[in-house]
């Protein structure tokens, strides 16, 4: 049997055509894979994040005070940076009923 240049032409432009779409094909399996597997990978991170931010919202807070960190303390040093640290207001609100801060305020109102 003999092709003719049609039937040639014809042949080769069905092969090119086949070739495309196994390409296309091919190419958009991949390409639903990968998003699949990226999606899987994502999700299990922001879970794992998410798991972290919850863990982490229960666990205590550990807060240190300046003064129980230090070894030897005075009295007068703890109610100096308690004086830095809080508004004064709030300061005398909260330890008004002390008589020894009470007088450590008289003292240092004489003296300054």
């Amino acid at each position: 049997m003999i092709q003719t240049n049609d039937d040639f032409l014809l042949n080769v432009r069905r092969k090119i055509k086949s070739q495309k779409m196994r390409s296309s094909i091919l190419t958009s399996t991949l390409v639903v894979i990968l998003m699949i597997f990226a999606s899987i990978q994502i999700n299990t991170f922001i879970y794992q994040n998410r798991m972290e931010n919850l863990w982490a919202s229960y666990q205590p807070v550990d807060e240190y005070y300046e003064w129980e960190l230090l070894d030897e303390i005075t009295d007068d040093e703890v109610f100096e940076f308690l004086l830095q640290e809080l508004e004064f207001d709030e300061f005398l609100y909260s330890f008004s009923s002390d008589e020894r801060i009470v007088t450590w305020i008289n003292t240092i109102n004489i003296k300054g």
